[in-house]
């Protein structure tokens, strides 16, 4: 898979003071290792398995949906004539 980079996705954190989000992360991390205590490793290795499958369809269906457009569009630039014709004239020929 081909990923962006992630410096495209700069600021990752909202301008200001961040001692709400701060706060916050520390509460979710201390109550997630609370649960985590009280759940049986069985139970715990189970849950992360199935939320392993559940991101891998995930991006399953987000590549198959992208490619499913991206040939939509590559149709209907081949089949248009105007684009065909603006291709030609312009001497695109590595476009397809």
């Amino acid at each position: 898979m081909n990923y962006e980079p992630t410096g495209l996705m700069e600021p990752m954190f909202p301008e200001g003071s961040h001692k709400e989000l701060e706060d916050l992360v520390f509460d979710l991390i201390q109550k997630s290792s609370a649960l985590a205590s009280q759940i049986h490793p069985i139970v715990q290795a189970s849950v992360g398995d199935l939320v392993r499958s559940m991101k891998e369809k995930h991006l399953m269906l987000i590549h198959f949906q992208k490619n499913i457009f991206f040939g939509f569009i590559m149709n209907f630039v081949k089949n248009c004539p105007m684009i065909s014709y603006l291709l030609k004239t312009l001497k695109v020929n590595s476009f397809f």
